[in-house]
């Protein structure tokens, strides 16, 4: 992917399931606002496939930053066939390698191969 790719829209629906290989992402996380008139502020992380950058010094991240670096974006969205959105916005910010798994194609696949469904409960 290029600099400014879009994999993931805060509150859109998720896809599929993007795979960081190698390069760097961006999450934007909007916080609450720091004055009444205001409606929010923008958090953004950076994240390094291969600089095992840390996030626990973040104190109110989600769980998913504080427990270790962003890899896996909108895994979500595999554990249910309904609609889900997608809970952050993610950039690439430098040329990336990603894979990407389609919700669609994972759940057909699942239909047709019944036994792999023990793998992912």
């Amino acid at each position: 992917l290029v600099r400014g790719t879009v994999l993931s829209q805060r509150n859109h629906d998720a896809l599929g399931v993007w795979v960081l290989m190698s390069g760097h992402l961006e999450v934007f996380r909007p916080t609450r606002a720091p004055c009444p008139d205001s409606t929010s502020t923008v958090q953004v992380f950076r994240w390094s496939r291969w600089s095992q950058s840390s996030f626990q010094s973040i104190p109110d991240s989600p769980r998913s930053f504080r427990d270790g670096p962003l890899e896996i974006v909108d895994e979500i969205c595999l554990t249910s066939e309904d609609t889900m959105q997608s809970m952050n916005t993610v950039i690439a910010s430098c040329c990336c390698e990603v894979l990407f798994i389609p919700k669609d194609g994972f759940f057909a696949l699942l239909e047709q191969q019944p036994n792999l469904d023990r793998f992912t409960g």
